[in-house]
């Protein structure tokens, strides 16, 4: 596994601390992640999964909407339009 695929399991378990150097390790062995399929100490803990659950449904909404740029141009091809 990737160091985002466990990461992934990291960011929502409940035996996870931050090292400044490392980042997210694991409180039982002091190191990042190193599991091939699944970790045996995993324990989720439901407020950082709904947290990291409403964090990605922003991103997914932040990433369909039109940027300025983009509703100011149709703007102007809208009002060439209704002057013509």
């Amino acid at each position: 596994m990737t160091r985002q695929e466990h990461l992934n399991f990291c960011k929502i378990c409940t035996h996870q601390k931050k090292d400044l150097n490392l980042g997210i390790v694991c409180t039982f062995s002091g190191a990042i992640a190193d599991f091939n399929e699944e970790c045996e100490t995993f324990e989720e803990d439901a407020t950082r999964r709904m947290k990291m659950d409403n964090q990605n449904a922003a991103i997914a909404i932040d990433g369909r909407l039109a940027g300025q740029g983009k509703r100011f141009a149709n703007f102007l091809i809208d009002q060439l339009f209704l002057l013509g």
